[in-house]
């Protein structure tokens, strides 16, 4: 079923075709996302690793609770990870899709509320600096 699924997404995405037999893959979404699908006794995996990104503050996660199906965790490194564990035989490519489309949704909002604290401290850093020299 694991390959059925992913050469069904990898056509879909005009990818491909990944080799048979394999029980994981890993993608690029792009320059701050990598995703990885594997099988895991009759359920597909899905991780969407965040490089260089530390976990999101309380009201975030709190937000994200409105996502049952998607889960957070911190790698070894302290980089965020979302991931979804769901049963193969109840999967389509359409349901696919939707999950992953719906994981990247959520690791944008996270980058983006990232960068909205980067930009955040910088001006609060830079007002503090102009503080001081008056």
């Amino acid at each position: 079923m694991y390959h059925t699924l992913i050469t069904a997404l990898y056509t879909q995405l005009g990818l491909p075709v990944p080799v048979a037999g394999q029980t994981a893959t890993t993608l690029a979404i792009n320059d701050e996302l990598v995703l990885t699908l594997a099988e895991d006794e009759g359920h597909l995996v899905i991780y969407l690793l965040l490089p260089g990104h530390a976990m999101p503050n309380t009201p975030l996660l709190n937000h994200l609770g409105d996502e049952p199906v998607f889960l957070l965790d911190q790698t070894g490194q302290g980089e965020t990870l979302i991931w979804a564990r769901e049963w193969l035989d109840h999967l389509t490519i359409d349901s696919l899709l939707v999950l992953l489309e719906r994981a990247v949704e959520l690791a944008a909002e996270l980058l983006t509320h990232q960068h909205d604290r980067e930009q955040s401290t910088l001006q609060q850093h830079a007002s503090t600096t102009a503080t001081i020299r008056v």
